[in-house]
């Protein structure tokens, strides 16, 4: 009788690589629950504000520096939508943008990552034609401004999205860390040994900083940003 061994990818440790040439697709799971319409750490600015400027600065720096790359944006309240699936920046960099403002007039609910979640599972399903988890890397890039309604069920499509080689970065935005279930958001993200792929966002130059890091190619943990390391002979 065999032993099944567990299942991993060339990936297992995505830390550990980087081909400067390498396809990375970006699904961005924004959180659009009412309580981002509050005010945020900037003046005069919703925390939906902040997270949109930084948001079109990641894709203009997307655009100039990684052409090769896709992104998808999913807005996720009660309900997940998905308002564009993953495109090449290059190509589709108006419909992306496009996509980004048409969150702006999406209805507003309570905080339930596991909708955006299940919306991401849809989309890895459909990477055949890119092929971006076989020959590149996806990663899941999901914020949240609160507490959440579906721990366990998120925890649930989180499990099964790290399975099969995506890459789970999380963030929690707000003021303060006891804004937001920071333990919940670390069981979310993708973890090795103690590297935990999570970041706390407090001030509007942690945001920024961190999407200008996330857009060149950055990995995220425990409030710092560690740049992937070529590991070609």
């Amino acid at each position: 009788m065999t032993t099944r061994q567990p299942f991993q990818t060339r990936y297992a440790n995505p830390s550990a690589i980087l081909d400067p040439d390498i396809a990375i697709g970006d699904v961005i799971v924004c959180d659009i629950s009412a309580s981002m319409d509050e005010k945020s750490f900037e003046p005069t600015k919703t925390k939906r504000h902040v997270m949109h400027e930084a948001l079109v600065s990641y894709l203009d720096i997307k655009r100039t520096h990684r052409p090769q790359d896709y992104v998808a944006i999913i807005a996720y309240e009660t309900t997940a939508t998905v308002c564009c699936p993953l495109l090449n920046i290059r190509c589709h960099s108006d419909q992306i943008r496009t996509a980004l403002h048409r969150m702006e007039h999406l209805p507003v609910g309570d905080t339930s990552m596991k909708t955006g979640l299940r919306k991401v599972m849809g989309l890895v399903r459909e990477d055949i034609g890119y092929g971006l988890l076989r020959n590149g890397i996806v990663r899941c890039l999901a914020y949240s401004d609160g507490y959440d309604s579906s721990t366990w069920a998120a925890l649930w499509c989180a499990r099964k999205l790290r399975r099969i080689g995506v890459l789970i970065e999380t963030f929690g935005v707000g003021r303060d860390p006891t804004e937001v279930d920071e333990g919940f958001l670390r069981g979310i993200a993708s973890s090795e040994d103690n590297f935990v792929h999570y970041r706390f966002l407090g001030d509007g130059d942690a945001v920024r900083e961190t999407f200008l890091a996330l857009a060149n190619g950055g990995l995220t943990f425990d409030g710092s940003i560690t740049p992937w390391t070529n590991t070609k002979r």
